[in-house]
């Protein structure tokens, strides 16, 4: 039996408007599948956690939909031996650009489902929410927050990048200590740190492109010390992935990273919004989720 897990509200409406379509490919293909159709947010973690084990789950919506989906797989423990398709039809849905699900075919989507070519994948977690794709604090959360409030029907990069230029006055280094499996690889006023398991965030930007989530690895990504202007500068080599060149951004890779801010700061993961904090920890999950891939 697999289980169509469909966020209405996914990609501001277009998951909604594509219900009939996927329930005429579940007819088409003669499929034993049942349809979930979520109300709220974080209904999706708590109908896959309740789901019968081993039945496979696809995702209809974007990159929030497989994160709650991933909360119901991964929260509390550290692997699941359930199968994930995904369906991308959401704003940025950049897990499946990292990962070469095609967007906007829903046909195409479904035969990778459907050819049942399965990969395991790494996973993460920040305190108990387990997570894919990336996490990040600083000056991309409060971009994430104003994405928010952006038009839904622009593009993800579109209403990514209407964001940065809306957070740019705000725009401040902050101090921040970063440790990577304990050892202290930072000490200075950054931009951003991102930890990344994948490629990118915000609708295509290439965060960190040569993220695979496979080798049992975070890979974090300091922006250092940018003013406004330099902020600017690099978002065009950002878009691209050529970004780390750069002398103020760094990588550094590790298992468990911790981040020790001076202030209390914005955060997001997958592009859902945290709690601000001064203090975050993280850990990867090796070889944590079994996800249907081309």
């Amino acid at each position: 039996m697999l289980h169509f897990v469909v966020n209405p509200a996914a990609g501001g409406g277009r998951a909604a408007r594509a219900i009939p379509e996927v329930q005429n490919l579940m007819q088409r293909h003669r499929l034993e599948a049942t349809l979930h159709i979520t109300n709220f947010a974080g209904q999706a973690t708590q109908l896959v956690a309740a789901l019968p084990l081993l039945e496979p789950v696809v995702v209809v919506g974007g990159d929030g939909t497989l994160h709650e989906v991933i909360r119901g797989l991964l929260d509390g423990v550290s692997r699941s031996e359930r199968p994930v398709g995904l369906i991308p039809l959401g704003t940025g849905d950049d897990f499946a650009r990292g990962v070469g699900i095609p967007l906007n075919n829903l046909e195409a989507a479904l035969k990778i489902i459907l050819r049942g070519r399965s990969r395991w994948l790494d996973a993460a977690r920040i305190g108990q929410r387990s997570f894919l794709n990336g996490f990040g604090a600083g000056f991309d959360a409060q971009v994430a927050r104003t994405v928010k409030t952006t038009p839904k029907g622009l593009p993800g990069s579109l209403r990514y990048l209407l964001a940065i230029i809306q957070e740019l006055s705000a725009l401040e280094p902050r101090f921040v200590k970063v440790f990577a499996d304990d050892a202290l690889v930072y000490d200075d006023a950054a931009l951003l740190i991102a930890v990344m398991n994948f490629k990118g965030y915000g609708g295509g930007l290439k965060i960190n492109p040569n993220a695979n989530g496979t080798d049992g690895l975070l890979e974090i990504v300091i922006g250092g010390r940018f003013n406004r202007l330099g902020t600017l500068g690099i978002l065009p080599r950002l878009a691209q992935g050529k970004h780390l060149g750069h002398k103020e951004v760094r990588v550094v890779q590790a298992k468990k990273v911790r981040l020790e801010w001076r202030d209390t700061m914005p955060a997001h993961v997958d592009g859902e919004l945290l709690e601000p904090a001064r203090v975050f920890e993280l850990e990867v999950l090796p070889q944590a989720v079994s996800v249907l891939l081309p």
